[in-house]
């Protein structure tokens, strides 16, 4: 690799992540959470070994996910109340992610841990998760009535109902219903949950390049 390429990829990187850059640095936040998230596209593994084994994967995922989202929002807070009062969610669960991850990491809690409180934890990272998003929106909601420019939040409300319908609710009902994870249904849910995350994501890059073309974010 020239040195001339090597240099124009760090600055793309700096660019990205460094100062000015909180949405996309959210955007990569939801991207590692979304990653470890216990939904219907795992339930093809069903079972308690690889929900112990997951447990571990939701609490790294969540504390670098939430790294991420709340560096990028104390950058964006400087520009609406609503962002404040969202990184102060997100500080909350980058605490109780990073606290589960010590706990699960250095102790034998695995071992006596029950499934219905591996289902319980699982579930609390959901809604926590699903009221984050809706307070992110809500905070770019304020933020594109204040600032006049279209930030798509619109798409980014309706992908965020979409979330609850096809990912979240699915996550909760399927494993309680027996239903074969090898069947034609179980893959079909699976693929419904992968396609709503997508769009999710797209709607959300969406804002992101919005954001970032119209340069609304604050001085430094």
């Amino acid at each position: 690799m020239s040195i001339s390429l090597y240099r124009v990829i760090v600055k793309e990187v700096i660019k990205f992540f460094g100062r000015g850059a909180g949405v996309n640095k959210i955007f990569i936040g939801m991207i590692v959470i979304f990653m470890g998230l216990n939904h219907p596209t795992n339930i093809v593994n069903i079972n308690i070994s690889i929900n112990i084994a997951q447990i571990n994967g939701v609490s790294f995922n969540l504390l670098i996910g939430y790294i991420f989202i709340v560096f990028g929002l104390s950058e964006l807070a400087p520009l609406s109340v609503q962002f404040e009062k969202t990184k102060q969610y997100a500080q909350l669960m980058l605490a109780y992610g990073g606290g589960l991850t010590v706990i699960l990491t250095f102790s034998n809690i695995l071992a006596t841990i029950s499934p219905i409180a591996i289902g319980a934890l699982n579930l609390s990272f959901g809604i926590i998760t699903l009221f984050i998003i809706r307070s992110i929106i809500t905070s770019i909601t304020q933020l594109e009535l204040t600032s006049g420019q279209d930030l798509n939040s619109d798409r980014l409300h309706s992908s965020w109902w979409i979330l609850v319908i096809c990912v979240f609710l699915p996550s909760i009902i399927v494993p309680n219903i027996g239903l074969n994870p090898f069947s034609n249904i179980a893959w079909g849910i699976a693929a419904i949950s992968f396609i709503a995350y997508i769009y999710y994501l797209i709607m959300l890059n969406k804002t992101r390049m919005l954001f970032n073309r119209q340069d609304l974010a604050p001085a430094v």
